[in-house]
């Protein structure tokens, strides 16, 4: 039903049109340029390159695959507001809440879904829209294996062993990724001038960058034996002398030979110093007393790093008559 005013009340309201039109034309000039003036210093825009989509499944639901891991988004807002944003300010968020949810399907990425911080705004994404493909979610127990890096080993030096602990950890992930894991790696290890054994605790990589994975425990030690490089080396007709006190009566040996084979391992650079010119083997006569018949071991020194490994024969005999 139309509203009727009777002739007093519309010639007042008439009146309180036509009256300080001054007045308002300027109010209205300073709205709009007031608005203006917003706009101009709220327009500036930037584009934050390579923030990280989040993507959150319903326990039992594994990421199989993904069309994109990051996305470049336009952000909106005054100057001090954009000239600092990095990607890990912005936070993307994708929750799937379908549990039944297997296959593959295109979610968009809403821009009132895009938290940044401050007064800025996401106005654009690119991509617009994630493809996803999600399988169900099982669990793989595999082995572990330290990621290191030997070029930098100083000279002389080698790894001796390397030991994980745990030596193997759980994943769980999608079923049709993990049936093709055997193991994963730690964290890279860098031998840089290191010389002696050590342990430090590393976490475990990923076992791929395309599809998510949770590793239970997500850190293990690594224990790193350090040795000097070791070599071989075989001496033949090691001359063996008898070591006597001046008191000790005449000693003698009843072997033709006076002359040993010496094996020896330990350090390359000490090992190939050695030759059968600067060995000498010895038998400790010192305790022998008058008519003694017997066997003695054959002592054969050597420098520090350096092992024998067998001395053939290991024993001469000896008589004082």
């Amino acid at each position: 039903m139309p509203i009727v005013l009777d002739k007093s009340k519309r010639d007042r309201l008439l009146n309180a049109l036509r009256n300080n039109g001054r007045v308002k034309l300027l109010a209205l000039v300073v709205a709009i340029g007031t608005w203006y003036a917003i706009r101009a210093i709220t327009s500036f825009t930037t584009v934050v390159r390579n923030v990280p989509v989040e993507v959150m499944t319903e326990k039992g639901v594994a990421i199989l695959d993904r069309s994109v891991d990051m996305v470049n988004v336009v952000c909106r807002g005054s100057q001090s507001d954009i000239r600092t944003l990095s990607p890990d300010q912005i936070k993307i968020t994708i929750e799937l809440k379908d549990s039944n949810l297997i296959g593959s399907r295109e979610v968009p990425l809403e821009l009132k879904k895009i938290r940044v911080p401050g007064g800025a705004r996401a106005v654009s994404v690119e991509p617009p829209t994630i493809t996803l493909v999600l399988d169900k979610e099982g669990t793989r127990t595999v082995n572990v294996r330290a990621d290191i890096t030997t070029n930098n080993l100083p000279d002389g030096f080698e790894v001796s062993s390397i030991i994980c602990d745990p030596e193997v950890v759980t994943l769980q992930g999608p079923r049709g990724r993990l049936a093709d894991v055997e193991e994963v790696k730690t964290a890279p290890i860098d031998l840089e001038g290191r010389t002696r054994t050590f342990s430090l605790n590393r976490t475990i990589q990923p076992p791929s960058d395309l599809w998510s994975a949770r590793v239970e425990p997500d850190r293990v030690r690594v224990d790193v034996e350090i040795v000097p490089i070791s070599s071989a080396l075989e001496l033949a007709d090691v001359k063996v002398r008898l070591l006597v006190n001046p008191e000790t009566p005449p000693v003698r040996s009843l072997s033709k030979k006076l002359n040993v084979q010496v094996k020896l391992r330990g350090r390359a650079d000490t090992v190939k110093s050695l030759s059968v010119s600067n060995m000498t083997g010895y038998v400790d006569c010192s305790m022998l007393t008058s008519g003694t018949k017997t066997n003695l071991p054959i002592f054969v020194p050597v420098p520090s790093g350096v092992d024998i490994v067998s001395i053939e024969p290991s024993h001469i005999p000896v008589e004082i008559p």
